[in-house]
């Protein structure tokens, strides 16, 4: 991927080139729908680009030429398997946030029952000192972090 700077640079200079464009650079490409990708299942994505005009280059692989837009042309790519692999991935990473958020929970719960554990065995020490009514004490909590 190359930033916008340097493809203007290019372009200005008159030179030609091929690069792959990134996802918010190709929303910018007039004549490209995104919406076309969003669905979770791949057979449906296959025929939504299919129906969108995108050709069949090989087993995973589905292009559609946008034409000349002026100086620069727009030949936008679909790879089935990356987009399955991609998912896959992203809904990999989705449960192992998921389960940290529960695991943070849990420590949360665990943390108040420390606390109230504490508090118990700051009462009754301060019991057996009988200084429990001359000593006032307030316990602070405090955010830990890694």
């Amino acid at each position: 991927m190359v930033s916008e700077a340097n493809l203007e640079y290019i372009d200005e200079a008159g030179y030609k080139y091929i690069t792959a464009l990134d996802k918010n650079q190709i929303a910018k490409v007039p004549g490209v729908t995104l919406g076309l990708f969003d669905s979770s299942d791949i057979e449906r994505t296959i025929e939504q680009v299919t129906e969108a005009g995108f050709e069949r280059y090989d087993e995973n692989l589905y292009s559609r030429d946008l034409g000349d837009g002026g100086r620069k042309r727009h030949i936008i790519c679909f790879n089935s398997t990356l987009a399955t692999s991609e998912r896959e991935n992203r809904e990999e990473r989705i449960r192992e946030s998921v389960a940290y958020l529960k695991e943070e929970e849990e420590d949360e719960a665990r943390g108040v029952e420390i606390r109230r554990q504490l508090r118990r065995g700051l009462m009754k020490k301060l019991g057996k000192l009988k200084v429990g009514g001359y000593l006032p004490y307030h316990l602070e909590p405090i955010i830990v972090s890694r």
